[in-house]
């Protein structure tokens, strides 16, 4: 069954709703996507969406995958991602976010693929980003981050390429 919330449309089973998506539309993400708690994917790529993340979408209890991919979106990521305990897959790659990447490991131990390539970030992989037991995707590259990189281990992919980055690569990941 799909419906239209606003200008986005909510497919959903029952009464549960489990993904969103948009096509098409040059608009901001509206901080009412919040209050879809039972949400668990969230697909807006390849549109003209412009404007931060809204940090109610962090927050969603069930949400899974975050695929915000080839827009506009601008801003930072703000640290209430870490408070998204279900979170698995995002991409946000191909935006123009910046500022530094936040620490992901407090509550979302679960992170599988992470991707945000080609954007400007800065600053340095957090370390505590080593402690992803179940990330097999890690992809930064053609942001602006430096310094070190830090332990990440047992990867199944791994892309740090064009930034500003020192430091030895674990050999598990070679």
């Amino acid at each position: 069954m799909s419906r239209w919330l606003g200008r986005y449309q909510v497919r959903s089973r029952s009464s549960h709703c489990y993904s969103a998506s948009m096509e098409g539309f040059g608009c901001k993400i509206s901080s009412k996507m919040g209050n879809l708690h039972s949400l668990r994917r969230i697909s807006l790529h390849d549109n003209l969406l412009a404007g931060s993340i809204p940090q109610s979408l962090w927050l969603l209890p069930n949400l899974r995958g975050v695929y915000l991919f080839n827009n506009r979106l601008s801003g930072s990521i703000p640290p209430s991602i870490a408070q998204s305990p279900s979170l698995q897959n995002l991409d946000l790659s191909n935006n123009q976010l910046n500022g530094t990447i936040p620490n992901i490991v407090s509550n979302s131990s679960k992170f599988y693929r992470f991707n945000l390539s080609y954007n400007a970030f800065s600053g340095e992989i957090p370390k505590s980003t080593g402690e992803l037991k179940n990330l097999d995707s890690f992809n930064v590259s053609y942001n602006s981050l430096s310094k070190s990189i830090g332990e990440l281990k047992n990867l199944g992919s791994f892309n740090v390429s064009y930034n500003s980055l020192s430091g030895s690569v674990d050999s598990s990941l070679l």
